[in-house]
């Protein structure tokens, strides 16, 4: 719940989503993620997308990867 405040969503909505029942992948699609720990928040941290990453790392630049997740 912590985390959800410190990330700048209400107390009552931090609330509510800590206590979901939600599996892993059901939380990680949702839109408690999607509101929450965005690709600007993860940058900011020193993550990198990773079709980035696997482009810095990869022997061939053929690939065309289009990623659509969630």
């Amino acid at each position: 719940m912590r985390s959800y405040i410190r990330m700048g969503i209400r107390p009552g909505m931090a609330y509510a989503w800590s206590r979901s029942r939600m599996g892993g992948w059901a939380q990680a699609c949702s839109s408690i993620m999607k509101t929450t720990v965005t690709i600007g928040r993860l940058k900011r941290r020193g993550y990198m997308e990773f079709h980035d990453y696997f482009q810095r790392f990869s022997y061939a630049d053929s690939y065309n990867l289009d990623f659509d997740f969630c």
